[in-house]
């Protein structure tokens, strides 16, 4: 389920439960960064979920609040509008190697072969 800081805080925190992994995407901006972690470290405190990971520009602004935290590390600021081609990454890879335990196979997402990784029979007008 996708929320955002504040949404989450007015219902579906009550979701949240030990067999819960929360994703924070961290923001940049100072102001927004810190109801980001006032929640993360209300949920630690809490003991709502498993664990905490949070994807952000500078590990050093999260590591307090999260177990992990996942940042690149280039030493400058990124700004947020610039983020979700660097952020959509970790999600990417947890995907991918949830479905490959739980014995999915990535590359062939349909065994019917209703879709394929390749479109076809689409004609360009």
């Amino acid at each position: 389920m996708t929320q955002s800081t504040l949404a989450l805080r007015h219902g579906p925190m009550a979701a949240l439960d030990r067999d819960t992994l929360l994703v924070s995407l961290g923001s940049s901006d100072p102001r927004r960064r810190q109801y980001e972690l006032d929640l993360l470290c209300e949920i630690g405190s809490k003991d709502l979920v498993c664990t905490r990971v949070a994807v952000a520009t500078d590990a050093n602004l999260l590591l307090a609040d999260a177990e992990y935290v996942l940042a690149p590390e280039t030493g400058a600021a990124i700004p947020d509008l610039y983020r979700p081609v660097l952020d959509v990454v970790f999600g990417q890879l947890l995907g991918l190697f949830a479905s490959i335990q739980l014995g999915s196979k990535p590359d062939v997402p349909s065994p019917n072969g209703a879709i394929s990784r390749v479109v076809q029979n689409v004609e360009i007008h």
